[in-house]
């Protein structure tokens, strides 16, 4: 059951953001899904439906759905399982560089200056013992 949030009519891409338990006034318990509507500008609105009518698959938070809402009330539901996943993919990927110490290589300049400063330092090190201490 759609929950009373007004939505300028139109077509909308919007995440599933989080679950919310809540208590009907008949005392049922009714688990509701928490969409963010995006537009041009980003985050336009939220959006509250009763996660039983979602599509099975867009039952997880960070679900990439596409809703048309007419009169105010949504009327088509889209899970998009490759949106979903390219997102998803995206997190993850910026997670993981940031995650990443400063000096893990990433092919950076930095990188590739502490990689040559380590080289000089092995040279240095090898031409220390080819010196023959017996000539001095």
């Amino acid at each position: 059951m759609e929950r009373p949030n007004m939505v300028a009519d139109g077509t909308y891409t919007a995440v599933l953001d989080r679950f919310e338990d809540t208590q009907e006034d008949d005392g049922d318990d009714n688990r509701v899904a928490v969409f963010l509507l995006e537009g041009d500008d980003g985050v336009v609105a939220e959006k509250l439906l009763s996660a039983s009518e979602l599509p099975e698959e867009a039952r997880r938070q960070d679900a990439v759905c596409e809703l048309r809402v007419g009169d105010g009330t949504v009327v088509e539901i889209e899970y998009d399982a490759e949106e979903t996943e390219r997102r998803v993919s995206d997190a993850q990927s910026r997670f993981d560089r940031l995650a990443r110490r400063p000096n893990e290589g990433d092919g950076t300049r930095a990188d590739q200056h502490e990689e040559s400063l380590d080289q000089r330092d092995e040279n240095d090190d090898e031409d220390e013992t080819d010196t023959d201490p017996s000539s001095d």
